[in-house]
């Protein structure tokens, strides 16, 4: 463990000496604060109607919010992630750490917490927006809260993929793409409307969407099969990334 620790103080510590994390890290901010000041403008403008039912502030307003951070996830985490390993191989340090005293699965462990960790972060400063507003609202927190659950899961099987990506290549360009490509199918797998024949492998396709796990967080329902299958999915990404730099050992 305490090699892991290393590592991720050691690739923490890198992202935000970094200027050019720093200025995404700064713009990310910036842009989710002037879109949720868009969508609370709407909320408010919707509240004010005097006929029908007021919308419900989590449905009109924080799972916009949160759709905006997902979709800003598919860009922020391969940037954030492609050098994790990519660079590490094209710089030759790659070598060093696979001679020293550390095993490859420490490598992995210590390199994916420290990008998870950071975006748990953004997502603490996305967060910010609905806690400010519970000073002015009331709502029920259970569904927020089951929200940025997910939320969190959610980044951390993007960073595994991100991570993944970064094993298979020397190129951080490469790994970054690779990274969007992956998180984008991942997003769009079983809501885009693919329909098959069969209507077990209909049900299992649903099944694999990320899209359709995160619903039931959104709603504040938190089930069994939801965090088997995002805890599971980074536990196989992260196995996966061990064995691509395990087989760098005999090359």
């Amino acid at each position: 463990m305490s090699a892991v620790l290393v590592i991720f103080k050691k690739e923490v510590a890198g992202f935000f000496k970094s200027p050019w994390f720093l200025f995404v890290y700064s713009f990310f901010g910036l842009l989710l604060g002037v879109r949720f000041l868009i969508s609370l403008d709407e909320f408010i403008q919707k509240s004010m109607m005097p006929q029908g039912k007021p919308p419900n502030i989590h449905d009109a307003l924080f799972i916009q919010h949160l759709n905006w951070v997902y979709m800003m996830f598919l860009v922020l985490i391969p940037l954030m992630a492609m050098r994790l390993i990519s660079e590490e191989k094209k710089e030759r340090t790659m070598d060093l750490l696979l001679t020293s005293p550390i095993s490859t699965l420490e490598i992995v462990m210590g390199k994916f917490l420290a990008a998870w960790f950071v975006a748990i972060t953004m997502l603490f400063l996305a967060f910010l927006f609905p806690l400010f507003t519970s000073t002015v609202s009331t709502f029920d927190w259970g569904p927020l809260l089951g929200s940025y659950m997910g939320m969190i899961l959610l980044a951390g099987f993007n960073v595994g993929l991100c991570l993944a990506a970064s094993s298979l290549t020397t190129s951080t360009v490469m790994s970054g793409f690779l990274g969007f490509i992956f998180i984008l199918v991942t997003m769009i797998y079983g809501s885009s409307g693919i329909q098959v024949n069969n209507v077990m492998l209909s049900m299992m396709l649903e099944q694999l969407s990320l899209g359709v796990h995160l619903h039931d967080f959104f709603q504040g329902i938190v089930t069994i099969k939801s965090l088997v299958f995002l805890i599971s999915g980074v536990g196989f990404l992260c196995f996966v990334s061990q064995r691509l730099i395990e087989t760098l050992r005999w090359k």
